[in-house]
């Protein structure tokens, strides 16, 4: 199993569980992650809160753009890549 399919390690959770909480919205981490994740934001207030933000931006962006165009996904992917590659930390 590589980093991203192993299980959340309970040293230094939280790190992993917003570093991968894009990828949990997106439905794109295999099942044993997926519970993982989904255990500890049920326990943790802190990563709750990442991802109730990470959630309402989605439902915002998708929302804002229910008609868009090749070049408003463009955009949109491009907001979302960056979010997941800064780890999303929220101020």
């Amino acid at each position: 199993m590589t980093a991203d399919t192993d299980p959340v390690p309970p040293r230094d959770a939280c790190a992993v569980v917003v570093r991968l909480l894009w990828d949990y919205l997106d439905g794109e981490l295999a099942s044993d992650r997926l519970a993982a994740i989904e255990a500890h934001l049920q326990g943790c207030r802190d990563c709750a809160g990442h991802y109730a933000f990470a959630e309402r931006f989605l439902h915002t962006v998708r929302d804002r753009w229910p008609d868009a165009t090749d070049e408003d996904e463009a955009l949109r992917a491009r907001v979302l890549r960056r979010l997941r590659d800064e780890g999303f930390h929220a101020a």
